[in-house]
């Protein structure tokens, strides 16, 4: 009866018991309270904030306090920040516009990101409903050794989303591999719950936690290694070629990142095992579980069928502006055209609209996915995505994102490595709160008057920004492969939070140091 009356209220999470449900409990009380008196707080200081910035400001400390203190379900949280910032008239606007602000609000909420993630959660699903995660989840622990050790699991996933997340989206890889990461946890949890003491199985495993944070995390740091990797590093890229007049090579910018990858990559394992550390090292008998649940399986459905096509699809579209322009150079036309009309959103979309064009047995015209498949999708994520990104846009347009970082990294003075340390900082701080995209544009046009003042490198603080701006761990709407990850259910946000806290300061130290020797190690020129 007590899991019953939990479920009800909180259906987003697999339910807990005990200590860990009354925690929980008194979070959403306190966060209930908080988040209107933080807000008003903020209204009524008297800081130095244009009315935009202000009630933007206001809107910003609601909305963190329900999203992390979960006092309202995510997704109601995410409808009342839009109805905030219309009710607010947050959105500047020119003075001769007739544009209402709520015609601006809802516009700013949609985005391209937006898209990828429903085309990845609606794959995703399919994957679930016909097993395929499944069957790919036992592939991958029949790898001799993997399915035994609960770390070696955790990491392998984590290192492979980071490969390929160096030529593929982020987000994209995050949608690729959450389903294999949910099937390995149906596969190896039961076993790990079956060692552990009987009034301990109800709980939430943090087994599972490790798991699904690194699907999100490791895509994010692989997606440093090559300039291709984000939109965001060839911004940066173009922006110190122009500042300082030099060229950084592909290969010049892999020598430079990939050490830095590496190494972001020990510290994130680190971390995330420490906070998260698996109830058992090892599962003995998995490998002959495995074995024997893979032989259940059987044949592939034509369901299992039709949904690797799909995938198989978005992967091949996903690739296609990477191999275009190693084949016809980068910058040509076909390769541009390629970027502009397949970006991965369109390509996430595209492949997801093939499972609801495959049939299943065409004379009963059953095709591979119904919309009452798509239903079971968690759209409140979707909610909660496309309103972090429309706050973003707004602390863009009204300049409050602006403010801050500059407020932020004029602290250093004239100390080279403070600077170097608060410019990345400040890049992270900003891509909790919004796309890595507008953290960079906010970011670099200030570098030079920080660094002028500091007695920097612009080519070293350029760097430093660039990387720092994908870093944001801590909420699901800091980056796609969070909010991808954080769909799945398997996650509370306040094991994201925590983490990612700890993950974000590992790397303000580990990017700053990191690309601080590397570019006096590699000759830029």
């Amino acid at each position: 009866m007590a899991k019953s009356a939990a479920k009800s209220t909180h259906e987003h999470f697999p339910v807990g018991v005990g200590k860990e449900e009354g925690r929980r409990s008194l979070r959403a009380v306190v966060g209930l309270i908080l988040g209107p008196a933080l807000m008003i707080a903020t209204l009524v200081a008297p800081l130095p904030l244009t009315r935009e910035q202000h009630f933007l400001a206001g809107v910003l400390a609601f909305a963190l306090t329900y999203w992390i203190s979960e006092a309202l379900p995510i997704a109601v949280t995410s409808l009342l920040v839009l109805a905030l910032c219309v009710v607010f008239d947050i959105p500047p606007r020119a003075p001769d516009s007739v544009r209402a602000p709520g015609e601006i609000v809802f516009a700013e909420f949609f985005s391209p990101t937006l898209f990828l993630l429903i085309g990845g959660l609606l794959i995703a699903q399919s994957m679930i409903k016909y097993q395929l995660s499944r069957r790919i989840a036992l592939r991958v622990l029949a790898v001799p050794g993997i399915a035994r050790s609960t770390y070696g699991t955790v990491l392998v996933l984590g290192a492979l989303g980071a490969a390929m997340a160096s030529v593929v989206d982020n987000g994209a890889v995050a949608a690729m591999l959450l389903p294999v990461a949910v099937g390995l946890n149906d596969a190896l949890a039961p076993r790990i719950r079956a060692r552990l003491p009987e009034d301990q199985r109800d709980r939430r495993l943090r087994f599972t936690a490790a798991l699904m944070l690194m699907t999100a995390y490791g895509p994010t740091v692989g997606a440093l290694m090559t300039p291709v990797g984000d939109a965001s590093n060839l911004i940066g890229r173009n922006f110190i070629e122009a500042e300082v007049g030099i060229r950084i090579s592909f290969g010049q910018w892999m020598v430079i990142a990939t050490p830095i990858v590496i190494l972001l990559m020990a510290v994130l394992s680190v971390v995330v095992l420490a906070f998260n550390k698996p109830e058992v090292k090892e599962i003995p008998g998995a490998g002959r579980l495995v074995r024997s649940e893979h032989r259940r399986l059987g044949s592939p459905s034509w369901g299992e069928k039709n949904t690797l096509i799909a995938f198989g699809v978005a992967i091949c579209l996903w690739l296609l502006p990477p191999v275009v322009g190693l084949i016809a150079g980068r910058g040509s036309s076909a390769h541009q055209l390629v970027i502009d009309r397949m970006p991965p959103e369109v390509a996430a979309i595209l492949a997801a609209g093939l499972l609801f064009i495959l049939p299943i047995d065409w004379r009963r015209r059953t095709f591979t996915m119904t919309w009452g498949d798509a239903m079971k999708i968690d759209w409140g994520t979707v909610l909660l995505m496309g309103t972090g990104l429309m706050l973003g846009k707004l602390m863009a347009r009204t300049g409050l994102a602006q403010l801050i970082g500059e407020f932020l990294t004029a602290r250093g003075g004239d100390n080279t490595m403070v600077v170097y340390l608060l410019i990345a900082a400040t890049a992270i701080l900003m891509s909790e709160m919004t796309s890595n995209l507008s953290s960079i544009g906010i970011i670099l046009p200030i570098i030079p008057a920080v660094i002028a003042a500091g007695n920097g490198d612009v080519v070293t603080a350029g760097l430093i920004a660039t990387f720092a701006t994908k870093y944001g761990f801590m909420l699901p709407i800091s980056t796609s492969a969070n909010a991808i990850v954080y769909a799945s259910g398997q996650l509370p946000i306040t094991k994201m939070v925590r983490t990612g806290l700890f993950v974000d300061v590992s790397a303000v130290f580990v990017i700053v140091v990191g690309v601080t020797v590397m570019t006096n190690f590699v000759s830029v020129t």
